[in-house]
């Protein structure tokens, strides 16, 4: 950390870039303006403490008094704030598919919460499909669009603690719009999606091999699954 007559106060760290904050300035009183930065780089009490040390100040009982007065973020008082995209991909990522239909949770700019499944009868994980015939054509089960929810659903509350009794999911008003058909020669697509706060859902697929300047693209279809026209059209 470096300060100067310079109206900057700047904390460098190696690989990062530097935090500067604005502190001595002309005809003002330094060491409160360098306490209020200080202020506004940390409330945290130890980092305060070995500040006091250095400035030979004796503790006092009643100490915490000077953390409790300490400017705050201006985001401590608001609801919510902004997330970088690394912070919400190591707090909402999960990368390790745990569920043969499931699939993995997608990174992207949507507020909900999606998933996305590649759909390959021919493979071991999901060759018992086969056994869901109706005259002679492979329909996704009912069942499944079921368990595929409620899977994702168990999922976003897994973050509960162990002794805490979980929820109870109730599905209200499940509409199914267009059957789903299999087949050995074409990979299927299937996006799980979920509106936070758990109010509505939705399951929608597309043919994967199809993929072209006729298809919908990922986003697209994520944008635009509220329409039920592109919804019939490609689900």
């Amino acid at each position: 950390m470096e300060s100067s007559s310079i109206a900057s106060l700047t904390m460098m760290q190696q690989q990062s870039s530097p935090l500067i904050l604005l502190t001595l300035k002309i005809k003002k009183n330094k060491q409160i303006t360098l306490l209020t930065s200080l202020a506004q780089l940390s409330i945290l009490s130890h980092v305060w403490q070995q500040y006091f040390h250095t400035r030979q100040i004796l503790p006092m009982k009643n100490y915490e008094e000077y953390f409790d007065n300490f400017l705050l973020y201006k985001f401590y008082l608001s609801s919510c704030w902004y997330e970088s995209k690394d912070s919400s991909i190591q707090r909402l990522a999960n990368r390790i598919q745990t569920h043969p239909l499931l699939g993995i949770r997608q990174l992207n700019d949507q507020t909900s919460a999606t998933w996305k499944s590649l759909i390959n009868i021919n493979l071991l994980q999901h060759n018992f499909l086969e056994d869901y015939k109706i005259q002679d054509a492979i329909l996704f089960p009912a069942a499944a669009y079921l368990e595929l929810v409620t899977t994702a659903c168990q999922q976003l509350l897994s973050s509960k603690q162990d002794d805490q009794q979980q929820p109870t999911i109730i599905f209200v008003d499940v509409k199914f719009v267009k059957a789903l058909i299999l087949n050995e020669h074409e990979l299927v697509e299937v996006f799980i999606q979920i509106i936070m706060p758990m109010c509505q859902w939705y399951i929608y697929s597309r043919p994967w091999s199809t993929l072209g300047p006729d298809c919908m693209s990922c986003t697209v279809v994520i944008d635009s699954f509220r329409n039920e026209d592109n919804l019939n059209k490609y689900s």
